[in-house]
């Protein structure tokens, strides 16, 4: 970092800041599929606004927010998808901002870029997985998923933290 009279130039690593990029890119699009996924699911459920009846993907199934009692297990089934997407897309927004905060913060001042290339790739991949397995219901792995992008962005809160320290 060098001050001049006009303000701050930073130097970014450019194989950092292309890792950093393509993390933030894949999680965007990744993001953007799971609430367009999440959004159907709610019309099989029911759980859509009652006026959302008329329109196509409800293919005529009664939208009540999922509040009427059913005794009909497709129902039930449908309800349960509903639910598990709607935690995916919740867990995704108590996780993906500050991932990507922590990823892009640690980008102007890491103590080691090759470390930032790396959680910030592995950050992104364990985000994805994480998704897959929620999806699929498979525990452990969706656990295991969600603790590797814990530890990375950890990592990268530490990796920028030394970063500044040290400079």
């Amino acid at each position: 970092v060098s001050t001049q009279s006009t303000g701050v130039v930073v130097e970014v690593d450019s194989s950092a800041h292309k890792a950093t990029m393509i993390c933030t890119f894949v999680l965007f699009f990744k993001f953007f599929f799971t609430i367009l996924v999440q959004g159907s699911k709610r019309f099989a459920a029911g759980t859509r606004p009652p006026e959302d009846v008329s329109l196509s993907l409800a293919k005529g199934r009664p939208q009540h927010y999922g509040l009427q009692a059913t005794n009909d297990e497709k129902v039930k089934k449908y309800q349960e998808v509903d639910i598990r997407w709607q935690r995916i897309v919740l867990n995704d927004l108590e996780n993906l901002p500050l991932g990507l905060i922590l990823a892009w913060g640690s980008l102007l001042s890491p103590a080691s870029t090759t470390v930032h290339i790396a959680v910030v790739s592995i950050f992104w991949v364990s985000r994805v997985a994480h998704t897959i397995f929620y999806a699929r219901g498979l525990q452990p792995h969706r656990g295991i998923a969600w603790l590797v992008a814990i530890v990375c962005s950890i990592t990268m809160a530490l990796n920028g933290f030394f970063g500044v320290i040290s400079k």
